[in-house]
């Protein structure tokens, strides 16, 4: 992988070639090389390389960078950076955002053994709901969105305004919905617990404490399972309806 570097007054980037061949891009005012062995990978890149106008050798040269719109340059540099990673080496330490911007280009390029290592490396980060709904929606990895939904319905604190924002008013309001039925149903539950006899009132025996600290949860609680059924028959809540690449 050839590694950019700022040419001196230019505000390009030159750099010199590995022994690979390469096909040079430009995106916005910088040109870098990808080895077409990588390219080869990809069912864009193999259709864009079999194409009569790439296949001649004047286009995808340094001379003749092919212009990659709609691409910015953060997002090029994250993905070449997991590109470049061998698989004895160690993982590359990349925010959040990075990550993300490496995992819509591999989607869209179609380069699925790059977005299954994206997926699973992610899958390892202790995220937020939020941020794996943000992640899902922008890199359309649909089978996110339930389990995320369910972690946010299933915690204590209240959905915020900031969440709503990033959600849409469809999805925020089906949540919303969805918790208001389950704390009904769960103050319904409490009230079965109580008993009034004549001589008083008395509780049904049960756990004194249920935090966590002294009932842990398993990775998927069953309060969780039961939100996803809920999630599930949402209408608002489909996963091939939401926002994708």
């Amino acid at each position: 992988m050839s590694q950019p570097e700022a040419a001196p007054d230019s505000g390009f980037a030159s750099f010199q070639l590995g022994l690979d061949t390469e096909l040079v891009f430009k995106v916005e005012s910088t040109v870098f090389g990808l080895p077409r062995s990588q390219l080869m990978a990809s069912e864009f890149f193999r259709d864009m390389l079999s194409s009569d106008h790439i296949g001649s050798p004047e286009e995808g040269t340094k001379e003749n960078p092919i212009n990659l719109e709609a691409v910015t340059l953060s997002q090029i540099t994250s993905f070449c950076r997991i590109l470049s990673c061998r698989c004895f080496e160690a993982r590359p330490e990349l925010s959040l955002e990075q990550w993300s911007e490496a995992l819509h280009l591999a989607t869209i390029w179609g380069f699925e053994h790059i977005r299954s290592y994206i997926m699973r490396t992610l899958e390892t980060m202790a995220l937020k709901p939020i941020d794996i709904i943000q992640v899902a929606d922008a890199c359309g990895v649909v089978e996110w969105l339930h389990p995320a939904y369910a972690k946010l319905c299933a915690r204590e604190d209240s959905l915020t305004a900031e969440e709503g924002f990033k959600l849409g008013f469809r999805r925020y309001a089906a949540l919303v919905e969805i918790r208001e039925s389950d704390l009904r149903q769960r103050l319904v539950d409490m009230r079965t617990r109580f008993v009034a006899p004549s001589s008083g009132i008395s509780f049904v025996s049960g756990p004194v404490c249920r935090k966590e600290c002294c009932n842990p949860q398993p990775e998927v609680s069953e309060r969780e399972r039961r939100f996803l059924q809920r999630i599930s028959a949402a209408a608002e809540l489909r996963a091939d309806d939401q926002k994708t690449i």
